[in-house]
């Protein structure tokens, strides 16, 4: 059971043994959630997450193992395409994957992929991309897809948000001063590049970036270890943050 309204972020979600119980949780949530759709469907063992911006000309796929919530700060993988050619990011390190089932969540390690599985999924995206999302939503874009794939490599798209278009810059090395919390800036000396490595935004408690957002400086770039179209990522562009990707463990690749 899922509630969405609009480009709200953190509704809650509940997995439910049958439709009598669903419908009670329902009943559950409607008081705190006025003016919300309700989506549900069948349980997916999502073993994979992906974030995927398209506009007329370029597309940006992010990939991480297992769940994508607000509080899965994971560097992911990152493909971009401009239709002539294709940049590959792949995170060197093995990650943490997080596994939702209707018993509990799990945390295990990541299954080791290469590059020849990044790109199959690419290619795969690539076309679901020119068969139905340009042609479907060109007036509209850009836009943001999230989708995940099961246990059988299937692709479930979930919801798709509007996104301002992207400034494709990123770094891959460089001096940081690294920030986990807002109070970690009272640290900072005021001129060393600032690197968020967020730890403590939880799923439903995603207003908390607005205190960091207010206390980043104005007017700089800061720059962010997670991904660029992450839950928290999003948030802080939409409270006037200007945000970088910092690619710090990753081979690339140009195809």
């Amino acid at each position: 059971v899922r509630f969405s309204r609009g480009d709200d972020i953190g509704l809650p979600r509940t997995f439910e043994q049958d439709l009598d119980a669903a419908y009670q949780s329902i009943v559950r949530f409607r008081g705190s959630t006025p003016g919300c759709l309700v989506i549900v469907h069948g349980y997916i063992q999502v073993v994979r997450s992906y974030e995927l911006v398209v506009d007329n000309d370029y597309m940006i796929l992010e990939h991480v193992p297992g769940l994508w919530e607000t509080d899965n700060v994971l560097q992911p993988d990152v493909m971009m395409s401009d239709g002539v050619k294709v940049t590959l990011l792949k995170t060197k390190a093995l990650r943490k994957q997080i596994i939702n089932r209707p018993r509990g969540t799990e945390h295990c390690q990541e299954t080791p992929i290469d590059e020849g599985f990044l790109l199959e999924r690419l290619r795969r995206v690539q076309e679901i991309v020119a068969k139905y999302l340009r042609p479907r939503f060109g007036s509209s874009l850009p836009l943001n897809f999230h989708f995940v794939e099961s246990e059988k490599g299937q692709f479930s798209f979930l919801n798709i948000r509007r996104i301002a278009r992207i400034n494709r810059k990123y770094v891959r090395g460089g001096s940081f001063f690294y920030v986990r919390r807002t109070g970690d800036l009272s640290g900072w000396n005021g001129s060393t590049p600032i690197l968020l490595t967020l730890t403590t935004v939880k799923r439903g408690n995603e207003a908390s970036l607005i205190d960091l957002a207010r206390a980043l400086p104005k007017g700089t770039s800061v720059y962010i270890s997670f991904g660029y179209l992450s839950h928290p990522a999003i948030l802080l562009r939409e409270f006037g943050v200007d945000l970088i990707p910092a690619y710090l463990d990753h081979d690339i690749k140009e195809i």
